[in-house]
Parts: structure tokens; sequence; C-alpha cells
């Protein structure tokens, strides 16, 4: 899992695909597959700081079902207080987004552009007291909900937000399965969460 916990005034950590990974046009998309036998564990934790994901397809299968605390593609979540979230970012046009995209080190961020996001164990994105951006953005076929956000377990903490444009968030909470037609041997998550 790649884990991001640094934050330094003007950095952000950009993951960057060749080609694009919605069918738009005849380029491959860059494909991440990760699968782990650990419980529990996102392919992206971000932690503190913001992350740039650009052009990529995201498959993400993990052991274990708790879909609180780490089985999700993409994990955004800070367990400190945090500050309000920039709402101005919501009057603008998505292609103005991403010059607007500057991390707070009390808020973890994720911006995602033409992505797509799949957990076949678990959510696809989580954003807990934190911002995630979304534009153009696929989170399909997850085991549990495709889209979580929330508040975290400080008492100060804040509910997540989400900005989302020309994003297809549909056919979630199908239930676990493996990668593979074999059977389980380990729990999987129930189906039936929220699309």
């Amino acid at each position: 899992a790649l884990v991001v916990d640094e934050f330094n005034n003007n950095s952000v950590v950009k993951i960057l695909g060749v080609g694009r990974a919605l069918p738009k046009d005849d380029a491959p998309p860059t494909t991440i597959i990760y699968h782990t036998t650990r419980p529990n564990e996102p392919l992206l934790y971000i932690k503190r700081g913001g992350v740039l994901l650009q052009n990529l397809h995201l498959i993400h299968h993990c052991r274990g079902t708790d879909i609180w605390e780490g089985n999700s593609t993409v994990m955004v979540k800070s367990d400190g207080p945090t500050s309000v979230p920039s709402s101005h970012a919501s009057q603008l046009e998505p292609s103005q987004l991403s010059q607007i995209f500057t991390p707070m080190p009390d808020n973890p961020r994720l911006f995602a552009y033409n992505c797509v996001i799949k957990s076949t164990s678990g959510r696809g994105i989580v954003a807990t007291s934190s911002e995630a951006y979304l534009d153009n953005v696929v989170v399909d076929n997850c085991a549990a909900t495709g889209v979580y956000i929330g508040r975290g377990r400080s008492a100060h903490s804040i509910c997540g937000s989400l900005i989302a444009m020309s994003c297809d968030i549909s056919g979630n909470g199908t239930g676990g399965r493996l990668p593979s037609q074999q059977p389980s041997t380990y729990p999987l998550v129930a189906p039936g969460h929220s699309g």
C-alpha cells in the first residue's frame, strides 16, 4: 500500500498514468492492481497532504471486512482535528479545479481526474474528515459503498466533503468477491451496502 503521511506547504504527491483511464480515445490506461493477503489494507491511504490521481485505473482487493478502517481502494482520512473544507471550489468549472488544488496540513485531500476506481473486497473511496474532488471519475462494481463521505472519530472532527463532476458512481454494494473464480477461504463483505 502507498501511505501519504507528509506535508510540505507546496507539495502534492502526483500519481499520473499514461493514456486515459476512460474510453474517450484509443490510448490504453495505466492500470494499478493491488491484491494483498493483509487484512483491511487500502491501495492508497492519504493521512496528511494531498494526492493527485490522473489517468489511472485502480483495482483493489484485500482480506477482511472492515470497510470503516481500511478495506477500500482509496482512503482519505484524518484522525486529528481538521479545518473546514474549501467551499469556493464548488463554484469553479471542472477545468479550474486542478488549479486551486492546494492541500492544507489539517485536511488530507484527494483530487482524481479521469480515473476508474474499483474494489472487489470493499469500498471505492472513503473520505472522513477530509476532502475529495472527483472529475470524470468512474467508481463501479465495488463490493461495498462506491464513495463514502463521513466524520472521523475525533470529537472535534468535521464531516468530509465531496465535489464530483461528470462522474459515474454506480453498480456498487454487490458484496465481496475474489478476483479469480475460486471460492473464498476467508469472510467477504456482504452485499447490500449503498451504491
